[in-house]
């Protein structure tokens, strides 16, 4: 609830507030939900819950929260943090604890060419757009919708 909630205050123009549910949205997932992933097992209580609860991974909502403290500082000016908090929305790869090197696509990629354009460094926006644009075209042929943030 804490996501939606910083994603109408970001609408609503009220950054400080909405730096404060990022926040607690952020401490949540640090507190409860990362230390009840790793220390059950596979088949005990946690995928339970997973299976029984219509709510995202963890790693998804840590992801999402990121994605909105980037848009956060996008909206402050701060660009280089953006970019920071950007670069630090990885996915996990399905198989054991790792990451992927490949950040989330298009709006990843997206949400990067906007910064460049704001720090108006056009040539890499544009690489940015046009990677975006290829990758959405890929999801598209494939016949399913890509996620939005």
């Amino acid at each position: 609830t804490h996501l939606y909630r910083c994603r109408i205050l970001m609408l609503l123009n009220q950054p400080k507030t909405a730096k404060k549910e990022i926040r607690s949205a952020l401490e949540i997932f640090q507190r409860e939900l990362r230390p009840a992933a790793s220390a059950t097992t596979p088949d005990g209580l946690w995928s339970e819950a997973a299976r029984a609860l219509p709510l995202a991974p963890p790693e998804r909502q840590n992801s999402v929260a990121l994605y909105l403290k980037a848009n956060l500082e996008y909206l402050r000016r701060n660009y280089r943090k953006a970019l920071k908090l950007l670069s630090s929305c990885h996915r996990p790869d399905g198989v054991g604890s790792g990451l992927q090197p490949e950040p989330e696509g298009v709006p990843y990629h997206n949400n990067v060419a906007c910064v460049y354009m704001k720090v108006k460094r056009f040539h890499a926006a544009s690489v940015f757009f046009q990677r975006a644009l290829g990758e959405l075209g890929t999801v598209r042929r494939a016949g399913s919708s890509p996620e939005v943030e």
